[in-house]
């Protein structure tokens, strides 16, 4: 018996989300208790339309095999989750899903992706988050040079130092002060 996976998009009335979603999370485990579902659990998604702002809820689930969901129909478990989703149900599409293995692998998960999204590894461990890119940065432009300071006034001379001693030494005289 292959198992036979489903994506289910749920269309919830105005107002009605958060009771669809309870109905929603109770349908795995009911399925599953029954015998109809794989161990595989249920992931759940919640969509927003980006054109009209209406919400979807999107589960993903496996049936034990292609018969599980006509033998749901007569399950009670199984129609105790689905009687009450007719008050808050505006429309529902379900699309049977097959992985299509000539599709190469997916690349790693880009930063935007959440977690639950991302496929799981062995063990159930969720893989590592990927590392975001390294920016490529441009070379600082160089500074530019000073210009050469201006020639000191007139009025301004250097004359030795009085001590002398052999150095160097120099101290400013200004035009008009006196020598020491």
């Amino acid at each position: 018996m292959a198992k036979v996976g489903n994506i289910v998009i749920y269309r919830p009335k105005d107002g009605r989300e958060n009771d669809l979603l309870e109905l929603v999370k109770k349908h795995w485990p009911a399925a599953r208790k029954a015998g109809l579902a794989t161990d595989d659990p249920a992931r759940l998604w919640k969509a927003t339309d980006k054109r009209t702002g209406k919400v979807s809820i999107l589960e993903r689930f496996f049936w034990a095999d292609a018969d599980s969901s006509s033998r749901a129909h007569h399950t009670p478990a199984v129609q105790a989750v689905w009687g009450p989703m007719d008050e808050v149900l505006e429309d529902m599409t379900i699309l049977v899903i097959e992985e299509v293995a000539s599709h190469p692998p997916a690349k790693k998960a880009s930063r935007g992706t959440s977690a639950s999204m991302q496929p799981r590894t062995k063990a159930g461990a969720k893989p590592k988050r990927a590392t975001k890119p390294k920016k490529k940065v441009a070379p600082k432009p160089a500074k530019p040079r000073r210009k050469a300071k201006p020639a000191k006034p007139l009025a301004k001379r250097r004359a030795p130092s009085a001590r002398g001693r052999g150095r160097r030494a120099t101290r400013t005289v200004r035009k008009g002060t006196r020598r020491r």
